[in-house]
């Protein structure tokens, strides 16, 4: 939407997510090191651990990568948290893949993220004001 200039259905999305949620969480690895898959399988991890604690979250749907190979390491890191000693995940949680043509919800957390960037990336708070006081961000 920003790329287009697209600007007020970009504020509506965001005013959107503003109002209808749990709970925001970003997690962020910094600095991301030499492993850019390291990066996301520790986010995705941490996130999707956190998420089934605080809400016995059982199903997860993400956004599905560019190859299966991108696809398959989440599913690494979903096999390797449900055989966590620690019981990160437990042993039926289930993780899949699709587009956001196919589940119009991966829009939501995808205007979170790119309204947090965009203080980060371009200095510009703005975008991410009426989200801040309802997300939680962890940097690992």
């Amino acid at each position: 939407m920003y790329a287009q200039k697209e600007l007020e259905s970009l504020r509506q999305a965001t005013e959107l997510v503003s109002r209808h949620h749990d709970g925001m969480d970003i997690v962020v690895c910094a600095p991301i090191g030499d492993s850019r898959d390291a990066a996301r399988a520790k986010c995705l991890g941490f996130a999707a651990a956190k998420v089934h604690s605080d809400f016995g979250t059982s199903l997860f749907v993400l956004d599905s990568l560019s190859t299966p190979t991108e696809n398959e390491l989440d599913q690494r890191t979903f096999r390797d948290l449900r055989s966590a000693a620690d019981g990160r995940l437990h042993r039926d949680t289930v993780a899949i893949h699709c587009r956001p043509s196919e589940e119009l919800l991966l829009g939501l957390p995808d205007v979170l993220a790119w309204a947090y960037r965009q203080e980060h990336a371009r200095n510009d708070r703005t975008w991410f004001e009426p989200l801040r006081e309802f997300t939680e961000v962890t940097v690992l």
